[in-house]
């Protein structure tokens, strides 16, 4: 299993948030109770973020029939950044830009970081980076929650 992060502890509430998406539609985690959510923090430059992105895009096709299954990315980049990348670089994630504060607010240092979110809104699942069996454990844990 991947490694944990620090910013998370697994079973503890996740504190919501509220933020525009790069097409000016509010989420609020808050208001998707009783759905799972799947969350990745990143930015344009990093590495492991550009390499993740085709795995965590085909994680997005593999569960698009399931309305109950959200994907949130919070970008550390602006609007202006991510509006060009995106065109050339498809992440099928909502994009949140402006990401820095949101970021800090949860003490994450480290990119880029995932974590999945029960329908009861805790936390199920978070590592830092991404490594060959992280869709794995990704996957596994949608899966689990969605049965519950």
């Amino acid at each position: 299993k991947p490694t944990e992060t620090t910013a998370f502890k697994t079973g503890k509430k996740f504190d919501a948030f509220s933020a525009y998406d790069i097409e000016d539609k509010l989420i609020d985690t808050k208001q998707l109770n009783g759905k799972v959510l799947v969350i990745n923090f990143w930015f344009i430059t990093c590495p492991p973020c550009k390499y993740e992105r085709p795995y965590l895009n085909k994680i997005v096709d593999d569960y698009k029939a399931d309305s109950n299954v959200i994907f949130i990315s919070i970008s550390l980049d602006r609007k202006e950044q991510l509006e060009p990348y995106l065109k050339q670089n498809e992440f099928k994630y909502s994009v949140i830009p402006d990401g820095n504060k949101l970021a800090k607010s949860y003490n994450i240092t480290g990119y880029p970081t995932q974590l999945i979110i029960d329908k009861e809104g805790q936390i199920a699942f978070h590592t830092l980076s991404y490594f060959y069996v992280t869709d794995y454990w990704m996957r596994k844990t949608i899966d689990e929650l969605r049965v519950r």
